[in-house]
């Protein structure tokens, strides 16, 4: 069995990849798919609650929504800061229907 490391890096490098404004998603169908990996890098903020705040609000976006099957790897862009939670839901689950 391969441990999630290993299954993120395969989604990078053989899943779909659809840009957003604010987010870059990979994303491919697994049978058993590990929990959302969402990257929230440096550049996007140096304060770690900034950080864990953006990565709170898509966590729970992505509960809500059906992403049983997927296998996802979200990366955060810069411009995701000041961003409304409500402008931050559509885009992803705009990028999640261009997935699916």
């Amino acid at each position: 069995m391969r441990s999630a490391p290993d299954i993120w890096e395969k989604i990078r490098r053989q899943g779909r990849r659809v840009y957003g404004p604010d987010l870059t998603v990979y994303g491919m169908k697994l049978t058993s798919a590990p929990t959302p990996r969402i990257v929230v890098p440096l550049k996007v903020d140096k304060r770690s609650t900034v950080r864990n705040k953006i990565k709170r609000q898509l966590r729970e976006i992505l509960r809500k929504t059906d992403v049983r099957d997927l296998g996802l790897v979200v990366i955060v862009k810069p411009s995701v800061v000041g961003t409304p939670f409500k402008s931050l839901n559509q885009d992803l689950n705009k990028i999640l229907k261009n997935l699916s």
